[in-house]
Formats: structure tokens, C-alpha cells, sequence
């Protein structure tokens, strides 16, 4: 059975964009191993659950309920373009592809997909497809982009498959931004990470340049499986990895559960939450919840995202599998 909920969260107010989250719509898809909780604003996932051991987990820090989810300013679980990360100013100030841009903008500046109400294309038990178009006028690119976004699941994965394609040459970096918890506790601390990579971009400057660095034995080498207590103590990631397309790019592990994490894309961000939250979340029911959950973001380099031409189509999957051990 799937479940539509039309319109339930009118009361937002209207200064917070409650124009468009008034009309949100909630649609949950469910097999015997996931069940997962979409919401039209953002293309958003608000919650996944995983049936660990017989019990339906939680397996994301995310708010406590729609309502603060919907006004929450880290961008939990909404879908990240046009594209994803930082773009700066006095990189793409000549580039054709951008248009009235006079700052530094992050996620898709004023029209970035996480701000934007999607319609529903279709539905069924276990597949919800969500659909945009940005206009040229209202963004920072050139070309009108359209966007489709499936999530489905098979078994105890959920992949997600995103589509789109634009009217004149333009950049398209398209992610998804849970934050997972696996084992609902107030942090992050006792989760083990890894990510088979051998080179990755820093924090900060680098993004403008791409500049790789080669992963070394310290705090942001995950190469072989590491909890994050021993990160996190001093440090905090937000570190774009390159990855090998198509195969296991991340695993996370705590609570009995494993996640892995594998996409069409050659880069994933590991994000590790470096503020708090304004709002509770769902593990952690105070303002002091630094840490909360790991955002795992399959995605371009992103100074070296391609250019995707006029009636080209853009391409790329991602799947999050989901593992008692």
C-alpha cells in the first residue's frame, strides 16, 4: 500500500517559504526490507527505515518530525542541484554557461533543486518518479533543465536514478544529502568508515582548483575501515574522495548494520555535520547534536564537473544497500 498525503503542513509560516511547503506532498514506499519516506519539497528523503532482525530501524539522522524538516537549513536528505557544492565567483564569471552571477553560491544558488517544489510523475508501492523544471530566468545558468528523480528499491537497496537534460549548454552535478545515523545514537562517534580512494580534494580553497592530494596515513584516510571517534575528536570532514565508478565507493558500519554506498559518479563527499542543527533531530533530541549523522554524496569533483551540451542527456545512479551483521 502506498501512502499520499497531500498538503499537511499549511501552518509553516510564510516568511520561511511556506508558499511552497504548504503544498508538500508525503509518499512513502515500502518493501519487506525498506521503507523510505519521500517528500515533494526537495525531492527530499525525510526517513528510510531498514528491517534489521525483524525491527523496522531508523537509519538516518533526520528531523523529528515534517514540519522542522521542511524549515531545517542543513539541507538533510533534500536532492542537490543543479549543481551540488560550492560554485565561486571568480571562477565561472566568464563561463557562458552562468548568467547574472555576482557572488560565491552554494548547492544551485537561488534555484537549487532543495528549495523547489517537484510534481509526482508516478507512483507505485516500492517507486516513487519526481519531476522540476528550472527555468533560465530564475537560476544562475543557462538553458531551461529539466529533472527527473526515481527512487526504487530493490530488496534491501535503495537506488536512486536521476535524469535530465537542458535547452542550452550547461552543468549539471546532481546528489542526493541524507545524513545517516545507523545506529540511532546521539552521534556519530562509534560509526566505522571507509572509502577506497587514493586521492581527494581538501576543504576550503581547493575546491576552486581541484587540486588532488594523494591519501596519506592521518585523520582523512579511510582506506581501510576506521572508526570516527578517532577522526572526529580534532577534525571534521567535509573531503571530496575520487572513487572507482560503479563499484562500492563508501561503506558505513554501526548498530548491526552495514551500508554500502556505489553510483555512476568518480567522486563522493563524506560530510560529518560540522554544526548543530537548529532544530532536534530524530537521534538526538537537543541543539547540541554536532555530528548528528554522515552525509555520503556520490557526485562530481566538483571544479571538474563536464559540461553537459544542449539535448544531451544527463545520466547518473546511486544505490544505498542495507545489511544486518
Amino acid at each position: 500500500m502506498v501512502f499520499l498525503i497531500i498538503g499537511c503542513y499549511d501552518r509553516i509560516n510564510e516568511s520561511k517559504g511556506g508558499h511552497w511547503m504548504k503544498n508538500n506532498q508525503t509518499i512513502v514506499i515500502k518493501n519487506k526490507d525498506l521503507e523510505v519516506t519521500i517528500l515533494t519539497y526537495g525531492a527530499s528523503i525525510f526517513d528510510i527505515r531498514y528491517n534489521h532482525e525483524g525491527n523496522m530501524r531508523q537509519v538516518l539522522s533526520t528531523s523529528k518530525d515534517i514540519e522542522t524538516f521542511l524549515k531545517d537549513d542543513l539541507n538533510k536528505g533534500r536532492l542537490i542541484g543543479r549543481t551540488a557544492g560550492r560554485t565561486f565567483y571568480e571562477v565561472v564569471k566568464e563561463d557562458a554557461c552562468y548568467h547574472e552571477v555576482t557572488t560565491d553560491f552554494s548547492h544551485g544558488g537561488k534555484s537549487g533543486f532543495n528549495k523547489q517544489l517537484f510534481d509526482v510523475l508516478s507512483v507505485k508501492e516500492d517507486e516513487v518518479t519526481l519531476g522540476f523544471l528550472e527555468l533560465e530566468k530564475d537560476g544562475f545558468y543557462q538553458g531551461d533543465f529539466e529533472v527527473k528523480v526515481t527512487y526504487k528499491l530493490v530488496g534491501s537497496r535503495l537506488i536512486i536514478i536521476v535524469d535530465g537534460h537542458s535547452t542550452k549548454d550547461t552543468y549539471a552535478n546532481i546528489t542526493t544529502h541524507p545524513y545517516f545515523n545507523l545506529s540511532g545514537e546521539k552521534d556519530i562517534m562509534n560509526h566505522y568508515l571507509m572509502v577506497p580512494s587514493k586521492t581527494h580534494v581538501r576543504r576550503s580553497n581547493d575546491y576552486k582548483t581541484g587540486k588532488r592530494f594523494e591519501v596519506k596515513r592521518g585523520f582523512d584516510d579511510f582506506r581501510e575501515e576506521t572508526c570516527l571517534k578517532d577522526t572526529l575528536k580534532n577534525e571534521v570532514l567535509d573531503h571530496v574522495y575520487e572513487v572507482k565508478e560503479n563499484s562500492i565507493q563508501a561503506t558505513l558500519r554501526a548498530g548491526g548494520i552495514k551500508l554500502s554506498v556505489s553510483s555512476s559518479y568518480p567522486a563522493i563527499v563524506i560530510f560529518s555535520q560540522n554544526r548543530d542543527s537548529i532544530y532536534p533531530l530524530s537521534n538526538n533530541h537537543t541543539l547540541n547534536n554536532l555530528h548528528g549523522g554522515l552525509a555520503i554524496e556520490p557526485q562530481y569533483v566538483q571544479a571538474d564537473v563536464p559540461l553537459l551540451k544542449k539535448g544531451d542527456k544527463y545520466h547518473h545512479e546511486m544505490t544505498f544497500h542495507f545489511e544486518s551483521i
